[in-house]
């Protein structure tokens, strides 16, 4: 798994490669907590083959962190599969999915 940050405007576009797992914690969280809460986001899973519940997990601790209702999350370029997965985990309801 590997993540690379990118910045576009406002935007934190943080792209995600390989299997979405709990050994991407402290990577994906060092990477969340260079940036305000407040910033707005996009996770890009275009080249993320599988997501696991802890992965799941450390979404929703961003979207907590960036204020609940108030986060400005987008989760773009799921596979098909992912995308099913997200869906299923009511994710949609959540974050904004493209």
């Amino acid at each position: 798994m590997s993540v690379t940050t990118t910045q576009r405007g406002e935007i934190v576009v943080i792209k995600l490669n390989g299997n979405f797992s709990f050994q991407m914690n402290k990577e994906f969280k060092k990477t969340t907590d260079q940036y305000p809460a407040n910033s707005r986001y996009e996770i890009d899973l275009s080249g993320v083959d599988h997501v696991e519940s802890s992965a799941l997990g450390m979404l929703l601790v961003l979207r907590s962190q960036c204020g609940d209702d108030q986060a400005r999350i987008t989760l773009t370029g799921a596979n098909p599969r992912v995308r099913t997965l997200l869906e299923i985990s009511q994710f949609h309801k959540l974050f904004e999915l493209r």
